[in-house]
């Protein structure tokens, strides 16, 4: 019978220690600049964290209410009950105060590159660069520029992401993308768009251009 107490007890020990097993939390979110704050219970107050990401050690099983700001977004409050051992994420990602903005954190650039004599582009065999000529500068670093192999059939992509500044692209911008050969000497076509409310609402702009 004491055995048998002996292995209850233990049990409910092992129980105790795994149900207090050290977990975690990591908040991240999208947006520069954000700022991410937690409920403390026992004051009954907001605790400013800071920036993202941000890992908050936690117990197992524990509940954690987080709250995220950033300038020119809705205010963000949630909680989260951390159920698994080790790190939970918690991506937050927040709605624009103004449901047109006039710029953005991340923005796309995509079209298609084809030859006037109808023949084929093959994978790699161009390169496609696209560069936000307003906010572009040099030397002390790059702003809003991609540049990315093309696709079979001449398809691209490219990504601007200013998340620092949250100003990857805004309306009026002039946009440069053009079409060089892999080793950026020689330009074989380029077009220039001017950014509008429509690209910044829909997050990217298709530009496609032909080449000989």
């Amino acid at each position: 019978m004491k055995q048998i107490k002996g292995l209850v007890v233990l049990a409910l020990l092992m129980a105790v220690a795994i149900g207090c097993e050290a977990s975690a939390l990591l908040v991240t979110c999208e947006v520069g600049g954000a700022k991410l704050e937690r409920y403390n219970e026992t004051t009954h107050r907001w605790d400013r964290i800071g920036g993202m990401p941000y890992l908050i050690t936690v117990q197992r099983y524990e509940y954690v209410m987080i709250r995220v700001t950033a300038a020119g977004f809705k205010e963000f409050e949630k909680g989260y009950e951390v159920r698994t051992d080790g790190t939970t994420r918690a991506h937050v990602v927040l709605e624009p105060e103004n449901d047109n903005p006039t710029s953005t954190s991340l923005f796309s650039i995509g079209g298609q590159v084809t030859r006037k004599s109808g023949m084929s582009i093959l994978r790699g065999q161009y390169t496609m660069m696209a560069r936000n000529m307003t906010t572009y500068r040099s030397g002390t670093g790059q702003m809003a520029h991609d540049e990315n192999p093309i696709e079979d059939d001449g398809w691209y992509t490219c990504t601007w992401a200013d998340l620092a500044n949250n100003r990857a692209a805004a309306v009026g911008d002039r946009v440069f993308v053009g079409v060089m050969t892999p080793d950026r000497r020689r330009f074989l076509g380029y077009r220039y768009v001017t950014l509008t409310e429509e690209n910044l609402r829909n997050g990217y702009v298709l530009v496609n251009i032909v080449i000989k």
